[in-house]
């Protein structure tokens, strides 16, 4: 796997996550490290999630049509989209997923505004940035409609989950009242369906040399 674990991840997309672990224990890097400790701190955090989730869940319900910008990069892995991520998140005025919100699955919306951007950090490792302010793929929430498989995302949606999408982000940007980014390298297998169904979506693709992707995997 070129993609380390991150809370609320299913490890039968992992075809060795003991290995995994211990490539990331033996990086010496704190990024790698931090996604560790969260992905035990996100059991933990389960009885606070569900507390959470109950005003949570007024806000979705009564979320109104803000229509603000919703901005996702996508691209291949190894292609540069966290660094971009990371340079946009710290340079615009948005909100984007943090990794506090990756601990809160069932209120991201919430935990969005528990914890504040600091100053700018641009390392990451394979994607996983290393403060509990810093910007997340959001499998957490682009699961709920995209299914949990890390490399495929579902390309059809039922009624109920084409009117639960718009919602979310909606009341997302409308408790913020910014525009939102995120960046997740699987959304770029269901672009056209999400520009279908968010109207108010914006894309920014990532492309580098195909040979230096593949080389970067290895």
């Amino acid at each position: 796997s070129h993609e380390p674990l991150s809370s609320g991840s299913s490890y039968s997309n992992f075809r060795n996550p003991l290995g995994l672990v211990y490539r990331m224990l033996t990086s010496g890097q704190r990024a790698a490290w931090s996604a560790l400790f969260r992905e035990g701190l996100g059991k933990l955090a389960v009885p606070v999630d569900l507390l959470l989730s109950v005003s949570e869940s007024k806000k979705l319900k009564t979320a109104t049509d803000e229509r603000l910008p919703v901005i996702l990069i996508v691209g291949p892995p190894r292609s540069g989209t966290t660094l971009i991520y990371q340079v946009l998140g710290y340079s615009l005025d948005v909100t984007y997923p943090n990794n506090l919100g990756s601990l809160l699955p069932r209120s991201p919306i919430t935990a969005s505004r528990m914890a504040t951007k600091r100053r700018a950090e641009f390392q990451n490792f394979y994607g996983q940035t290393a403060r509990m302010s810093g910007p997340n793929d959001a499998f957490h929430i682009w699961n709920r409609w995209l299914g949990s498989d890390r490399y495929t995302a579902r390309t059809d949606l039922s009624d109920a989950e084409i009117d639960e999408m718009p919602r979310f982000f909606h009341a997302w940007t409308a408790v913020q009242q910014k525009p939102f980014l995120n960046k997740n390298n699987r959304n770029a297998e269901c672009a056209g369906m999400l520009a279908k169904y968010l109207p108010s979506s914006y894309f920014v693709a990532v492309r580098r040399d195909p040979v230096c992707v593949a080389r970067s995997l290895i």
